[in-house]
């Protein structure tokens, strides 16, 4: 993200706005870090997001019909 307001509480906005997407679209145990930032002298600000793999059963149960 580039071109931003440099204002640090803006960066942690967005941060926990990303994570909180990842949980709302089924992501398990998403997490988000601020790897670059505007403010600290970056060229834009870099954002990481992380979460489980999906935990897949070994005998899925059979079909309803």
């Amino acid at each position: 993200i580039e071109d931003t307001p440099r204002e640090p509480l803006i960066c942690c906005l967005i941060e926990g706005t990303l994570e909180r997407i990842a949980e709302l679209a089924g992501a398990d145990g998403a997490r988000a870090r601020h790897l670059a930032c505007e403010t600290q002298g970056a060229p834009g600000c870099t954002f990481e997001v992380a979460w489980n793999p999906p935990v897949v059963a070994a005998n899925p149960p059979a079909a309803f019909t």
